[in-house]
């Protein structure tokens, strides 16, 4: 999920509600949904939920109206982001591999390293490995980022197993959050998670003591 721009979507949609243009301005959130890589289907729901309770709340008042589209809102993206248990927390001193996965354009190499960074911050020492077929480019961007972050890196072989190997056996007495970034090279989702089960199963097997998540992106 594309959160900068579903922010700024949601923001513009919202700054221009007028009393005239209500269906137009719900029209533009669910845009900014779809465009920040919500399934089509929940966006249609949250705007087909929105839409009955403006019906339900508004009473012919704008100010009620506009009332009821922002907390309507508020407590709809609260129930996409919160999927009602706990939020993994790695521990400091126990190694926790997080492996991101996503389709192509979903923005996962700049938000792995993001990750990496956040808990740096906050006494943690990790490290990237990006395993699997990048391009020169990002492969070279995302080493670039992750020294500038001072973060550990280590990629380049196009086996994305046997680089994901390498790279947990290399870190895994020197940090205790190993971030494995999965080429975004399939367009289809049935591709992308057979290679995830893949490599999920090789960390396993390299670091059976550690705990692995998988954040979509």
């Amino acid at each position: 999920m594309l959160l900068p721009e579903l922010s700024a979507g949601i923001s513009r949609a919202l700054a221009g509600l007028t009393e005239s243009n209500v269906t137009h301005s719900l029209d533009e959130i669910c845009a900014a949904l779809k465009k920040a890589e919500v399934r089509p289907e929940m966006a249609l729901g949250l705007r087909s939920r929105l839409d009955e309770l403006v019906r339900l709340e508004s009473r012919g008042d704008f100010t009620a109206t506009r009332l009821a589209i922002s907390q309507g809102l508020f407590h709809e993206l609260c129930k996409v982001f919160h999927a009602g248990i706990p939020a993994f927390a790695p521990e400091k001193g126990k190694i926790s591999v997080i492996l991101f996965v996503g389709l192509k354009g979903s923005g996962k190499e700049g938000i792995a390293i993001k990750y990496g960074e956040y808990y740096k911050v906050r006494g943690f020492s990790p490290a990237l490995v990006c395993a699997g077929r990048f391009t020169a480019g990002v492969l070279h961007e995302s080493r670039r980022c992750a020294e500038k972050a001072g973060i550990p890196f280590h990629g380049s072989d196009p086996d994305c197993l046997k680089v994901a190997h390498a790279g947990l056996t290399r870190f895994k007495g020197d940090s205790d959050l190993i971030v494995v970034d999965v080429p975004a090279r399939h367009e289809q989702e049935a591709d992308l998670f057979d290679e995830m089960l893949q490599i999920a199963e090789n960390i396993v097997i390299t670091l059976s003591e550690s705990s692995y998540i998988l954040l979509p992106c």
